[in-house]
């Protein structure tokens, strides 16, 4: 009987050890949700004070983007024709009926410093790249879809996203290159940004050495949002990348697949 009772504790302790670093995981490490929050948490990490620094400036240049991203995306969605709601053709959305979205229908680019960007709404395609030497250097793009929602109330949607990208990034000398890929969406009737999921950070080490990335990728149930009914949204692909001191981020070369793109985006209720 000791015995028995003996090998079930033993069985038991085994077991709630066996279970803690799952815990602590679950405890102390958070995936970053997008290009902003993986900034936060390696500057936060960094032991280095000037890759630290630089780190900072990406982030203080990344606020700059997203402003003006938004900014781009009111510019639109104010000039773009408005589509008569009561005509089942002219509504992208409606509550409670699952759709897929396989054209963009809108996009926008900018940076500052030395770079080159643009976007193609044919094949849902945004195209970035930007250097520096001596400097700093940003270049942005998006793509995306315009909807509006039809139905009554409120309903809670999931989006998902499968597309490509592919880029070139290498720096030198303590100098940096990083960018990010988010998939987004925008309440331009709330004039707000809903919510968001990263597809890639992407990175080059200071030692000189490039990193090269051709990916095809596929987030399901990338995140989830209530959509209001009248409202009208913008969900989109938002490619980025930064430059300092010695640094080369490309990813504009389509003939190379250097670009990053989406072909499918889904919204499941």
């Amino acid at each position: 009987m000791n015995k028995r009772f003996l090998l079930i504790i033993l069985i038991l302790t085994y077991l709630f050890s066996a279970t803690l670093p799952a815990q602590a995981n679950d405890n102390f490490i958070k995936q970053p949700k997008n290009f902003s929050e993986e900034l936060k948490q390696k500057i936060s990490a960094c032991k280095n004070n000037k890759e630290k620094e630089l780190l900072k400036r990406t982030l203080k240049m990344h606020e700059i983007t997203d402003a003006e991203v938004k900014e781009s995306i009111r510019q639109y969605m104010a000039n773009k024709p408005k589509p008569d709601i009561t005509l089942e053709g002219d509504v992208d959305v409606y509550l409670g009926r699952d759709c897929n979205f396989y054209a963009a229908s809108a996009g926008n680019h900018g940076g500052s410093g030395n770079y080159y960007a643009n976007f193609n709404t044919s094949n849902n395609r945004n195209l970035v790249g930007c250097w520096s030497i001596g400097t700093s250097s940003s270049a942005w793009a998006w793509v995306g879809k315009s909807f509006r929602v039809n139905g009554t109330g409120s309903q809670v949607a999931f989006f998902s996203i499968e597309g490509y990208y592919g880029a070139f990034l290498q720096s030198a000398d303590y100098g940096a290159s990083t960018g990010g890929i988010d998939f987004k969406l925008y309440d331009y009737t709330a004039d707000t940004w809903v919510d968001s999921a990263q597809v890639a950070f992407l990175y080059a080490p200071a030692s000189g050495d490039a990193n090269v990335y051709n990916v095809n990728y596929s987030k399901p149930n990338a995140f989830q949002a209530t959509l209001q009914a009248g409202h009208e949204y913008l969900v989109l692909l938002q490619t980025e990348g930064y430059t300092h001191l010695t640094g080369t981020f490309d990813s504009y070369h389509e003939t190379s697949g250097e670009y990053s793109d989406w072909y499918r985006i889904k919204v499941d209720f």
